[in-house]
């Protein structure tokens, strides 16, 4: 089984390189230079020759100095495993809170919590092995229990498709929003009691999601009802899908190719650590 050493966040590296163009404004740089240093040419010719010869290397300096600061960049992170390692691109502008966690996570600047209740800052995937391997297919990795049922003791939103965040208010009306209610309001503090509450309304209202397998019994409840038996401040939020206007289907952020590499969750809007 192979293991994960650790994953670190190395820094951020040129997404291309300026290497071609920097070798041709040398070829220019070296020309200009030439004529400068060259006294073959006539005194009548000179001042000519030196200003321009001047002209393109303050031209090609400009070129390079324009070309370093447009270049973009992108966060890479470093995976040291049993079996080599792995580098691997992060797309921080398509899916910003994906790569916040991962790096949170790798970093250890992110809190994460044990399956004991203890709450940590520090590296995470230290140590984690790849407990699913399907040849020539995928690896998966990232669960503390080695199982594939562990996390870092909280979930965040998918980012697969293109749209925004929408505070959630007021009546719950459906089961879709009971489960982000439930998963952002009411699980923290079940996990925080160790899987119970000291709140007899939620008690009651746990105990009747676990008879009824599902979040049916938030429906009707109010969001600020629950917060208030929670005494909690936590902003609610969901995402909302973009639409294609021709297709009327959301819109994929990208395309999972090979060497791609992706959350692995339990189901919508249940990420945690694995990929």
């Amino acid at each position: 089984m192979a293991r994960q050493a650790s994953a670190a966040i190395y820094g951020e590296l040129p997404k291309s390189s300026l290497h071609d163009s920097i070798d041709r404004v040398w070829v220019f740089l070296q020309i200009a230079i030439a004529q400068v240093l060259d006294g073959s040419f006539s005194t009548l010719s000179m001042n000519i020759s030196f200003s321009k010869s001047l002209l393109i290397i303050l031209l090609a300096v400009a070129i390079v100095f324009a070309g370093c600061s447009k270049k973009p960049k992108t966060l890479v992170a470093r995976m040291e495993t049993s079996m080599g390692t792995i580098v691997i691109e992060l797309f921080e502008e398509t899916t910003p809170l994906t790569v916040e966690n991962f790096v949170g996570l790798a970093e250890g600047t992110k809190t994460w919590t044990t399956p004991e209740g203890v709450e940590k800052n520090e590296p995470f995937y230290d140590g984690l092995v790849f407990h699913r391997i399907i040849k020539d297919f995928m690896i998966q990795g990232g669960c503390p229990l080695g199982t594939g049922t562990g996390g870092p003791g909280y979930q965040f939103q998918d980012e697969c498709y293109a749209g925004s965040l929408v505070d959630i208010e007021g009546e719950i009306a459906d089961e879709e929003t009971a489960s982000q209610v439930f998963s952002q309001l009411i699980l923290p503090h079940i996990q925080e009691n160790q899987g119970s509450s000291t709140i007899p309304e939620i008690s009651e209202l746990f105990n009747s999601m676990q008879t009824a397998r599902s979040y049916q019994p938030l429906v009707g409840k109010t969001v600020e009802e629950l917060q208030t038996l929670l005494g909690s401040t936590v902003k609610l939020t969901r995402f909302e899908q973009e639409l294609d206007p021709i297709s009327g289907e959301p819109t994929l952020l990208g395309k999972v190719e090979y060497g791609t590499l992706c959350m692995a969750n339990s189901g919508p809007n249940t990420n945690g650590s694995q990929f």
